[in-house]
Order: structure tokens, then sequence, then C-alpha cells
């Protein structure tokens, strides 16, 4: 669902069990944090089959910028209290 909506130069990667990561390399925050909550928004109203049940999820989303050099910690932190 997510790599539908991505541009050629953005890309996603898993970073760990169901946790995944896109990077937007010519991208604002401002869009990237409007993609977020798109997908967010799109995940959450989409049910998904899972040995004959239909269940709905309840994603966590945020943004980081590589200002200051630490995004990627920062996005991990962000992601370990979405799943707490």
């Amino acid at each position: 669902m997510l790599k539908a909506e991505l541009r050629a130069c953005e890309f996603i990667g898993r970073m760990g069990g169901d946790e995944f990561a896109v990077v937007f390399p010519e991208t604002t925050f401002a869009t990237a944090l409007e993609f977020a909550e798109r997908m967010r928004s799109k995940l959450a109203s989409t049910p998904i089959d899972v040995a004959g049940r239909r269940i709905s999820v309840a994603p966590g989303v945020g943004v980081a910028d590589r200002s200051g050099g630490k995004a990627m910690t920062f996005c991990a932190a962000r992601i370990w209290r979405c799943t707490r």
C-alpha cells in the first residue's frame, strides 16, 4: 500500500517486525507529515484479512528531518513509544 504512493526518488524499508521507515530525500517536512497522516488514515480504514477474519489496525506514525544528524534515533524512539 505504501509503495504505491511513493515517487521514484523515495523509498521504504522495514526497520523490524511491523515497523517501516520511508525516506523522502526531496520533500519538505510539511509534505512528509501530510504523507504520513494520509497513510496512517488509509491503513486505519483498511481492514486486513487474517485467517478468514477481518481485523483493523491502529498505526502510529512519526516524521523526523535530518537536521541535527540523529533522525533515525529520534524515529526509532517515536516508533517505540507508539508500540507501548
